[in-house]
């Protein structure tokens, strides 16, 4: 995978996605266990997809950072829908297995 200062092999890319997975589900986590500090994490979470926007000319990292968007729009709407929630997440997971589709 090319990135803006080289090149990712496909075992140090494919472990990124695994991360990034990993980041992404904590979002489901967090909300079901009432974790106060939630849309801290949110915030956090967004600035690491913005950055990997800069690193990695990606089409689904601008999907992804939507994704996240809607997502804490969701979880801050006071009539907020759990399954709705949780759906929103579970798009953002099929979105990163996309980043990678056309690396070169």
């Amino acid at each position: 995978m090319k990135y803006k200062y080289g090149t990712f092999n496909d075992n140090q890319f494919s472990d990124y996605i695994e991360l990034l997975h990993n980041k992404i589900h904590w979002l489901l986590i967090y909300q079901e266990n009432s974790y106060p500090k939630l849309n801290n994490y949110f915030n956090n979470l967004q600035l690491y997809i913005a950055a990997l926007a800069e690193l990695i000319p990606s089409p689904y990292i601008i999907d992804l950072a939507n994704t996240i968007e809607c997502a804490k729009l969701e979880f801050n709407n006071p009539n907020f829908n759990h399954q709705k929630y949780r759906k929103i997440i579970f798009d953002a997971h099929s979105i990163i297995d996309k980043i990678g589709d056309n690396h070169e």
